[in-house]
């Protein structure tokens, strides 16, 4: 489920919420944010800052009142997760 939920942040033509990746994945909300939780720990996955991040400016929520502490978090895969989502994939 783990490489599951890479491949679907991984597919950059899309953003998804907790919610949404929820029910693509068939399991609870809080379920997928353990699951992002422990990708972070192990180093899949990091949360992008909202001042650098290219994925910030195409944002439907984009405004200058977005905050990283209010607003829904970007994460970006790492380079370990690249790797392992091409490896699956390809």
């Amino acid at each position: 489920m783990l490489k599951r939920l890479l491949a679907l942040i991984a597919d950059g033509d899309r953003t998804w919420s907790s919610e949404t990746l929820a029910r693509e994945l068939g399991v609870p909300s809080p379920l997928v944010d353990d699951l992002l939780a422990r990708l972070v720990s192990e180093g899949y996955l990091s949360c992008a800052s909202r001042a650098t991040s290219s994925a910030c400016a195409r944002c439907s929520l984009h405004s200058p009142a977005c905050d990283k502490a209010s607003g829904p978090a970007i994460w970006q895969l790492t380079d370990k997760a690249r790797r392992l989502v091409s490896a699956a994939t390809g």
